[in-house]
């Protein structure tokens, strides 16, 4: 990641994924996508959980969270 004057940031990627079954009419892989640093998680759901906890929400495919050190862009796979 870089920032407006070029400076490069390292970030950890974590991926969780989960299969549609049916759920408001589509089926297939959904892959979430977590960016984060100066954190080490013991699990990877503990992102997850960690990021639903702090925001109370479920985010569409097109919006976007952040926070000081947790980060999640959602796409399906």
């Amino acid at each position: 990641m870089t920032d407006a004057t070029k400076r490069q940031a390292t970030v950890l990627i974590c991926v969780k994924c989960r299969n549609r079954r049916g759920e408001r009419g589509k089926h297939g892989r959904e892959a979430w996508i977590y960016a984060y640093w100066g954190i080490r998680p013991k699990q990877f759901d503990w992102v997850k959980e960690t990021y639903r906890r702090r925001f109370g929400i479920e985010i569409c495919q097109t919006d976007y969270a952040s926070s000081d050190r947790l980060y999640l862009a959602r796409r399906a796979a």
